[in-house]
């Protein structure tokens, strides 16, 4: 497993995902179960956080995000 670091960029609060802004640049999905602390309602762009990277069938994507 992957650890990662980023930016929370977006956040669609009604659709319950978002996109980090990884430290290489790249964005990277995440969806709201795989939120930790805060919750995802209390998420909000500008974040730092801290996730772990998995495969998932459309690609990568962030889990157990949690704030710095």
């Amino acid at each position: 497993m992957d650890m990662g670091k980023g930016i929370v960029t977006t956040i669609f609060q009604d659709k319950g995902f978002g996109f980090i802004r990884q430290d290489d640049g790249t964005e990277i999905f995440f969806h709201a179960n795989g939120v930790c602390d805060p919750e995802f309602k209390d998420l909000k762009e500008g974040y730092e956080v801290e996730y772990i990277i998995v495969e998932a069938p459309k690609g990568k994507k962030a889990i157990g995000v949690t704030t710095v």
